[in-house]
C-alpha cells in the first residue's frame, strides 16, 4: 500500500523529466556543458571540467584555469589562482601571468611579481608550489590537491577532487573526474599532482611552471624552467619571478631555489641561471636579485649564494643610500634594491626597511624614501616597491609600511604618501599601491591602511585619500584601488573600508567615494568595483556594500550606487556584477538578491531590475533569466525569484540592476556570468573577485579581465577563470 503523500510512478518520472528540461534550460544559460566553447562544464576550449584544452579538471592540455586563449591568466592555457586571500595584480598595463601557457603560483605568503611594476601576489596560502597551507600541493586550505576547504583535489568543501561539496572527483555533489593528461588530478604527466620526479607540481620531467611553454611570474617573454629533471621552486614563503623579458632558468639538473621564504628574482630582461649543475641559491631566508639587465649566474659546479640573511643584488646603476643618519636595512631576509637608476633612500632620519622577508625595492627610476622622520617599511614579508619613476614617501613624520606580507607599490610615476602624520599602511599581507602617476594619500591626520592582506591601490593616475580624518581602509585582506584617473574618497569623516577581504575599486576614471558621513564598504571578502569610468558611490548616509564575501561590480562604463541611505549588497559569496555598460540599480529600496547559490548576472546589455520596493530574488534551485535583449523586472514590490541554486541571467545585452536602496547579491557559492559576448570585467584598474569557492566565468567570447593596472582576484578557495 502505497503511504499518504508518496507520488505515483507517474508523477516520479514527469518529476525527472521537468528536472533534465530545467537542467538543460541551466545548461543552455550557461554556455552548455559540453559544447564547443561552453563555459562552466566543458568543451573544446570549455570553462569549468573538460574539453580538448579544458579548463578546471582534465583535458588534454588543460592548464588549471584558463582557457586555450583565455584572458586574464594572460598564457594560451595558463592559470591565475590567488591563495586564500592572494590577490592576483597586473601592473603598469595590467600583465597577470605573463608566458604563452603561464602559471603564476606562489609559495606559503609568495609573491610572484612580473611586468615592469606589476604585482602578481600569492595570499597568506598562496597558490602554486608550496607551504603549510600551499596552493597545488596541500596545506589546511589548500587550493589545487587537498586541504580541509582545499580546490582542486580535496578539502570538506574542496572544488576538484573531493569535499563535502567538491567539484571534479568526488564529494557529496562532486562533478566531473579528468583526462589522461588532467591537470588538478593527474594522468600520466599531469600538472597538479606530480610525476616520477615531479617536483610539487610538475609530471616526470615536469615543469614547476606548468604549460608546454608555461612561465611562472615572467615578463613579456619571461621564462622560469627547470633543466631536464630541474627544479624551479621557492621556499616556504619564497618567490620565483623573471623581469619584462627575465630568465629564471635552471641548467641539466639545475637546481633555481630560494631558501625557507627566499626570493630569485631576475630584472628588467635579468638572467638569474645556473650552470649545468650549479646552484643559484639564496640562504635561509636570503635574496638573489638581478638589475635591469643584471646577471646572476653560476659556472659549471658553481653557487651563487646569499647567507642566511645575505643579499646579493643591483640595479643598472642603482644607487641604494642612506640619509645623513638615515638606516637602508633589509629585514631578517629583506631586500633593498634599487631599479635602473632607482634612489633607495633614507630621509634625515628615516628609515627604509624591510620587514622579516621584506622588500624595499624602487623602479627603473623610482624613489623609495621616508620623511624627515618618516618609516618606509615592509612587513614580514613586504615589498614596498616605486613604480618607473614611482615614489614612495612618509609625511613629516608619517609612516608607509607593509603588514607581515604586505606590499607598498608605486606605479609608473605613482606616489604612496601619507599626510603630516598620516598613516599608509598596508596589512598583515597587504598592498598599498599607486598607479602608474596614481596617487595613495592620506589626510592631515587620516589613514589610509589595508587590512591583514589588504591592497590599496590607485590607478595610472587614481587618488586613494582620505579626508582630514578620513579613513580609507582595506579589511583582513580588503583592497581599495582607484581607476586610472579614479578617486576612492572619504568625506569630511567619511569611511570608505573592505571587509575581511573585501575590494573597493573604481574604474578607470571611476569615483568610489562616500557621502558625509557615508561608508562604502565591502564585506568580508566582498568586492565594492566600479567599472572602467563607472561611479561606485554611497548617499549621504549611504551604504555600498557587499556580502562575506560578496562582489558588487560595475561595467565599463557601469553605475553601481546606492540612494540616500541605501544599500546595494551582495550575498555571503555572492556576486553583483554589471554588464559593458550596465546599470546595477535597485529601486527606491529595492532588493536585487540571489539564492543560496543563486546567480544574478547580466548579458551584454539586458535590464534585471527591482521595482520601487521589488525583489529580484534567486529561489531554491530556480531560473531567473532574460532574453536576447530582455528584460527580468518585479513591479512595485514585484518578485522574480529563482531557487536555492538557481541562476538569475541576462540575456546577449542583459542588466541586472538593485533600486535605491537596493540588494544585488549573489548566493553563498554564486555563479556571476555574462552572456554569448558578455563581460564579467573590472574596469582599467578594476577588481573581478570570485567568493569563498565562487567562480567568476565569462561567456563564449567573455572576458575576466583586469584593466590597466587591475586586480583579478580569486576568493577565499575561489576560482576566477576566461572563456
Amino acid at each position: 500500500m502505497m503511504r499518504m503523500g508518496e507520488l505515483l510512478p507517474v508523477e516520479k518520472a514527469s518529476q525527472r523529466s521537468q528536472e533534465k528540461a530545467r537542467l538543460d534550460r541551466t545548461e543552455w544559460l550557461l554556455g552548455g556543458v559540453g559544447g564547443e566553447n561552453g563555459v562552466v562544464a566543458g568543451g573544446e576550449n570549455g570553462v569549468g571540467v573538460g574539453g580538448e584544452n579544458g579548463v578546471g579538471v582534465g583535458g588534454e592540455n588543460g592548464v588549471g584555469v584558463g582557457g586555450e586563449k583565455g584572458v586574464v591568466a594572460g598564457g594560451e592555457n595558463g592559470v591565475v589562482a590567488g591563495g586564500e586571500n592572494g590577490v592576483v595584480a597586473g601592473g603598469e598595463n595590467g600583465v597577470v601571468a605573463g608566458g604563452e601557457n603561464g602559471v603564476v603560483a606562489g609559495g606559503e605568503n609568495g609573491v610572484v611579481a612580473g611586468g615592469e611594476n606589476g604585482v602578481v601576489a600569492g595570499g597568506e596560502n598562496g597558490v602554486g608550489v608550496g607551504g603549510e597551507n600551499g596552493v597545488g600541493v596541500g596545506g589546511e586550505n589548500g587550493v589545487g590537491v587537498g586541504g580541509e576547504n582545499g580546490v582542486g583535489v580535496g578539502g570538506e568543501n574542496g572544488v576538484g577532487v573531493g569535499g563535502e561539496n567538491g567539484v571534479g572527483v568526488g564529494g557529496e555533489n562532486g562533478v566531473g573526474v579528468g583526462g589522461e593528461n588532467g591537470v588538478g588530478v593527474g594522468g600520466e604527466n599531469g600538472v597538479g599532482v606530480g610525476g616520477e620526479n615531479g617536483v610539487g607540481v610538475g609530471g616526470e620531467n615536469g615543469v614547476v611552471a606548468g604549460g608546454e611553454k608555461g612561465v611562472v611570474a615572467g615578463g613579456e617573454k619571461g621564462v622560469v624552467a627547470g633543466g631536464e629533471k630541474g627544479v624551479v621552486a621557492g621556499g616556504e614563503k619564497g618567490v620565483v619571478a623573471g623581469g619584462e623579458k627575465g630568465v629564471v632558468a635552471g641548467g641539466e639538473k639545475g637546481v633555481v631555489a630560494g631558501g625557507e621564504k627566499g626570493v630569485v628574482a631576475g630584472g628588467e630582461k635579468g638572467v638569474v641561471a645556473g650552470g649545468e649543475k650549479g646552484v643559484v641559491a639564496g640562504g635561509e631566508k636570503g635574496v638573489v636579485a638581478g638589475g635591469e639587465k643584471g646577471v646572476v649566474a653560476g659556472g659549471e659546479k658553481g653557487v651563487v649564494a646569499g647567507g642566511e640573511k645575505g643579499v646579493v643584488a643591483g640595479g643598472e646603476k642603482g644607487v641604494v643610500a642612506g640619509g645623513e643618519k638615515g638606516v637602508v636595512a633589509g629585514g631578517e631576509n629583506g631586500v633593498v634594491a634599487g631599479g635602473e637608476n632607482g634612489v633607495v633612500a633614507g630621509g634625515e632620519n628615516g628609515v627604509v626597511a624591510g620587514g622579516e622577508n621584506g622588500v624595499v625595492a624602487g623602479g627603473e627610476n623610482g624613489v623609495v624614501a621616508g620623511g624627515e622622520n618618516g618609516v618606509v617599511a615592509g612587513g614580514e614579508n613586504g615589498v614596498v616597491a616605486g613604480g618607473e619613476n614611482g615614489v614612495v614617501a612618509g609625511g613629516e613624520n608619517g609612516v608607509v609600511a607593509g603588514g607581515e606580507n604586505g606590499v607598498v607599490a608605486g606605479g609608473e610615476n605613482g606616489v604612496v604618501a601619507g599626510g603630516e602624520n598620516g598613516v599608509v599602511a598596508g596589512g598583515e599581507n597587504g598592498v598599498v599601491a599607486g598607479g602608474e602617476n596614481g596617487v595613495v594619500a592620506g589626510g592631515e591626520n587620516g589613514v589610509v591602511a589595508g587590512g591583514e592582506n589588504g591592497v590599496v591601490a590607485g590607478g595610472e593616475n587614481g587618488v586613494v585619500a582620505g579626508g582630514e580624518n578620513g579613513v580609507v581602509a582595506g579589511g583582513e585582506n580588503g583592497v581599495v584601488a582607484g581607476g586610472e584617473n579614479g578617486v576612492v574618497a572619504g568625506g569630511e569623516n567619511g569611511v570608505v573600508a573592505g571587509g575581511e577581504n573585501g575590494v573597493v575599486a573604481g574604474g578607470e576614471n571611476g569615483v568610489v567615494a562616500g557621502g558625509e558621513n557615508g561608508v562604502v564598504a565591502g564585506g568580508e571578502n566582498g568586492v565594492v568595483a566600479g567599472g572602467e569610468n563607472g561611479v561606485v558611490a554611497g548617499g549621504e548616509n549611504g551604504v555600498v556594500a557587499g556580502g562575506e564575501n560578496g562582489v558588487v561590480a560595475g561595467g565599463e562604463n557601469g553605475v553601481v550606487a546606492g540612494g540616500e541611505n541605501g544599500v546595494v549588497a551582495g550575498g555571503e559569496n555572492g556576486v553583483v556584477a554589471g554588464g559593458e555598460n550596465g546599470v546595477v540599480a535597485g529601486g527606491e529600496n529595492g532588493v536585487v538578491a540571489g539564492g543560496e547559490n543563486g546567480v544574478v548576472a547580466g548579458g551584454e546589455n539586458g535590464v534585471v531590475a527591482g521595482g520601487e520596493n521589488g525583489v529580484v530574488a534567486g529561489g531554491e534551485n530556480g531560473v531567473v533569466a532574460g532574453g536576447e535583449n530582455g528584460v527580468v523586472a518585479g513591479g512595485e514590490n514585484g518578485v522574480v525569484a529563482g531557487g536555492e541554486n538557481g541562476v538569475v541571467a541576462g540575456g546577449e545585452n542583459g542588466v541586472v540592476a538593485g533600486g535605491e536602496n537596493g540588494v544585488v547579491a549573489g548566493g553563498e557559492n554564486g555563479v556571476v556570468a555574462g552572456g554569448e559576448n558578455g563581460v564579467v570585467a573590472g574596469g582599467e584598474n578594476g577588481v573581478v573577485a570570485g567568493g569563498e569557492n565562487g567562480v567568476v566565468a565569462g561567456g563564449e567570447n567573455g572576458v575576466v579581465a583586469g584593466g590597466e593596472n587591475g586586480v583579478v582576484a580569486g576568493g577565499e578557495n575561489g576560482v576566477v577563470v576566461g572563456g
